[in-house]
């Protein structure tokens, strides 16, 4: 019958394993690395806790009572349970220091780009990289409040200052096309062969440098279409250029999407060549983890940028 509120600890619980499996306080002291005396309290203490008698001892002999035949083996699970507890908080402690929390763009697919799999692959084998996805100003402050750890981000110019980043990748941009129109039919198209089209467009201020850049190159070529807002759902936007009410503009590594009305056709060089979009990956300068910095570091050697 327990006669205390008290819980026996884990220390007391160690110290009469160790006697009821050597059957010695002699070797059961000399196992744990202390003497005998503090021993013999350690068990005493959890007897009284418990009100129980849990060993039969005597100058030359010890053995279990019943309720230590008992005891015994409860103690050893609640001992082994302790033990695979913390084993497995510092299992999920190692993951975590391990891994990498990678945002990127949902402008590009990055899956088309076979060096940018197999560089995330490859890292992969000594981290986990966990990917989210988003916007490229959105995935900037997540990194910058430390929320990401890094991101690869398409042409954004207002990244804060905290900010480091490394060019790795010069994106193209193709024209979408409905499949019945005209220029459809042609390898390389400018702008005059499909400037009665209305262009499905984005805001200037959801990405003002993505911007920047096309409305330069717009305006040196005169091109100057009816706009249309473009639609939040890339589906959508596709279904509505082939039933023919428009074009738009992508990254190469957004035509992956295939749909049985659309054509994606690339801009003849005088234009193409003035509508390359940088992509970079981003990080905090400060306080960058050592696996961050090998991620950063592989990219470095592995990348144009």
């Amino acid at each position: 019958m327990v006669t205390s509120h008290r819980l026996p600890t884990i220390q007391q619980l160690r110290c009469f394993v160790a006697v009821a499996q050597e059957m010695s306080f002699r070797r059961a002291a000399t196992r744990l690395g202390m003497s005998q005396p503090p021993l013999s309290r350690q068990i005493k203490e959890l007897e009284n806790v418990l009100g129980l008698r849990l060993l039969d001892r005597s100058t030359h002999h010890v053995s279990l009572t019943a309720a230590g035949e008992v005891f015994v083996e409860d103690s050893r699970r609640i001992i082994n349970m302790l033990e695979s507890s913390i084993a497995g908080i510092s299992d999920a402690e190692d993951r975590l220091s391990r891994q990498i929390k990678i945002g990127l763009s949902f402008m590009f697919d990055f899956t088309a780009l076979p060096i940018m799999k197999d560089m995330l692959d490859k890292i992969g084998d000594t981290v986990v990289i966990q990917r989210e996805y988003g916007a490229s100003r959105n995935l900037a402050s997540l990194v910058d409040s430390g929320e990401l750890d890094a991101a690869i981000i398409g042409a954004y110019r207002d990244t804060p200052n905290s900010i480091d980043r490394l060019q790795i990748f010069t994106e193209t941009v193709r024209v979408c096309l409905p499949a019945h129109h005209p220029a459809a039919q042609k390898d390389h198209v400018t702008f005059k062969d499909f400037d009665a089209l209305p262009l499905f467009w984005f805001t200037k201020n959801e990405n003002p440098h993505y911007a920047e850049i096309f409305e330069q190159v717009f305006a040196h070529h005169q091109y100057r279409p009816p706009r249309l807002r473009e639609p939040d759902d890339h589906v959508q936007l596709l279904s509505r250029i082939g039933a023919g009410e428009g074009t738009t503009f992508l990254p190469t590594l957004r035509t992956s999407v295939r749909h049985p009305n659309v054509v994606y056709r690339s801009l003849a060089p005088e234009i193409s060549d003035h509508l390359q979009i940088p992509i970079y990956m981003i990080w905090r300068d400060q306080g960058a983890r050592p696996e961050v910095r090998r991620l950063i570091e592989e990219f470095r050697l592995h990348t144009p940028g």
